[in-house]
């Protein structure tokens, strides 16, 4: 689905967390960060948020602070988003979104201590 189409739905389902996740994520494969960066929020402020729809949103949302170069925050997020739901190790060693914070030991830690 395109982003025009995802913000059209959101429009028309506002209250959808999951539908704001996506689109969120949509967002941020595009670069678009300060808008991925409120669709996530969005999700997250939602009741109907679950555990795995905030961990997602926590991780994408690490995405986008890793790739703004806002270290701290990336890892406060990822440390969140780890603690709701375990982060697959595998994909977050070479998500490419985490480039700028790879070589950073609390990274690996974090990313070793994820092992199932």
């Amino acid at each position: 689905m395109a982003i025009s189409d995802l913000r059209k739905q959101v429009e028309m389902t506002p209250r959808d967390e999951t539908l704001w996740a996506f689109y969120g994520g949509a967002l941020l494969r595009a670069g678009r960060f300060a808008e991925s960066e409120k669709a996530l929020l969005r999700c997250m402020s939602l009741p109907s948020c679950n555990s795995d729809t905030r961990a997602s949103a926590l991780y994408d949302l690490a995405c986008v602070k890793a790739r703004l170069g806002l270290e701290a925050e990336a890892r406060e997020l990822l440390m969140e988003s780890n603690s709701v739901r375990p982060i697959d190790n595998k994909h977050t060693a070479s998500d490419p979104d985490f480039e700028s914070i790879r070589d950073r030991d609390w990274f690996k830690i974090l990313v070793a201590s994820s092992a199932p």
